[in-house]
């Protein structure tokens, strides 16, 4: 089920944790690159889709914090 999720790229760990918790350690898919795709923007510019390393598209507004934390 986590690994349906877009910004999981693997589950390291599933534990267990006694009465009701479970603890889960995951890998998240980080960007790579942006890619321009044939759509255009209202005022004529490319549309950049954002790709993982591993060629997911991924949602710009969940990774704000950290391309904005990023050097240009």
């Amino acid at each position: 089920m986590l690994l349906r999720h877009p910004l999981i790229r693997r589950v390291q760990e599933v534990r267990l944790v006694y009465p009701r918790r479970v603890a889960v350690k995951v890998t998240l898919r980080t960007p790579a690159c942006w890619a321009e795709t044939p759509r255009r923007r209202a005022d004529g510019s490319p549309w950049l889709m954002l790709l993982s390393s591993d060629a997911r598209p991924l949602e710009e507004r969940c990774y704000e914090a950290y391309l904005a934390s990023r050097p240009e």
